[in-house]
């Protein structure tokens, strides 16, 4: 049986124009699938309340500005693909 790792999406309610992040903490959340655009995805072992956190202060944002969720479904898919590669 494959336990596949949790993908938590990340949905910015706005790009915004600069982004300043510590590459460091974004490193240590997990696997990027993506990270262009307004939707991004991470596979990762953390707990929710975890990745969120660190999320938040690598990027130096708040909830109010990026909605962080693991309903994910097709994301599930892609990094079970991925992993098989």
């Amino acid at each position: 049986m494959k336990i596949l790792t949790p993908v938590y999406q990340i949905k910015f309610k706005k790009v915004p124009n600069q982004l300043l992040i510590d590459e460091r903490l974004m490193n240590e959340l997990g696997t990027w699938l993506n990270r262009t655009g307004r939707i991004w995805a991470c596979q990762s072992s953390k707990s929710a309340k975890e990745f969120k956190n660190t999320f938040y202060e690598s990027a130096g944002l708040t909830a109010n500005e990026v909605h962080i969720s693991t309903e994910t479904d097709g994301l599930f898919r892609l990094a079970e693909n991925k992993a098989s590669d």
